[in-house]
């Protein structure tokens, strides 16, 4: 018999300075049993509403561990990013990261 047991955020995404033109990672670590998926999310109003990313540019991995932002454009500056970790036994969100 296999025991399911609850999601787990251990490691949570740090917020960055990211320039104009330049690359970010923000990375989350989740455990559970089954393992979970993962959705990386954006906030655009200091967290008020959150998007789920897709993987179109400039973003990518956002259903892994580690969201990738590429060539960040100047009014990126103040996103949040977040991280939702689920499997059948619920779901644990991420602190928010912030690019800076």
């Amino acid at each position: 018999m296999r025991l399911l047991g609850a999601v787990v955020i251990s490691s949570h995404p740090q917020s960055q300075s990211v320039a104009a033109g330049a690359n970010a990672t923000f990375a989350v670590a989740a455990s559970a049993n089954p393992a979970p998926t993962f959705q990386w999310q954006l906030s655009t109003d200091g967290g008020g509403t959150w998007t789920n990313l897709t993987g179109a540019s400039p973003y990518a991995g956002v259903t892994t561990g580690t969201l990738t932002l590429t060539a960040a454009a100047v009014d990126m500056t103040g996103y949040q990013y977040r991280c939702v970790a689920t499997n059948p036994t619920g779901t644990a969100v991420s602190n928010a990261a912030r690019s800076r």
